[in-house]
């Protein structure tokens, strides 16, 4: 294999000298980082992440979603990723959509995204109307 490929894309999150460890040794942060490295080496196209920091302490999610969206621009990788950190989600992506019950609540430009949407997005009553008897709803999308 590509020993120094591997290396060096562990390396960029601090896990270079975890090269030969085994996955049953490492921490659930250790784990999604080596899923980061795996995934950024492999140079895919489009990268969907799904929760990728939610076992990472602060500093460690935020130096690498920095580090995934400095890769996507540099490669012309799309990337989508999904949090439950708002906090991360704003700092870090340009576009933030907000889903509940598979519903789109909004899909707004990050310096967009008001107190009012995330309390729509996490209360969410105010979004739902049923449109005909029984569990059918639909979602207002309010504007950005």
């Amino acid at each position: 294999g590509d020993v120094p490929g591997a290396r060096q894309a562990l390396a960029e999150l601090g896990m270079a000298d975890k090269l030969f460890v085994q996955c049953g040794q490492l921490s659930g942060g250790q784990l999604q980082r080596v899923g980061i490295a795996r995934a950024l080496y492999q140079n895919p196209e489009v990268l969907l992440a799904d929760e990728p920091v939610s076992a990472m302490d602060p500093v460690l999610a935020d130096h690498s979603l920095a580090l995934l969206n400095r890769h996507a621009l540099a490669h012309g990788v799309t990337l989508v990723a999904s949090l439950h950190a708002v906090e991360l989600a704003l700092a870090h992506f340009p576009r933030i959509i907000g889903i509940r019950e598979g519903q789109v609540v909004f899909d707004c430009p990050a310096q967009a995204v008001s107190e009012e949407l995330l309390d729509a997005l996490y209360a969410n009553e105010q979004l739902l109307s049923p449109v005909a008897p029984g569990p059918t709803l639909t979602v207002q999308i309010p504007r950005c």
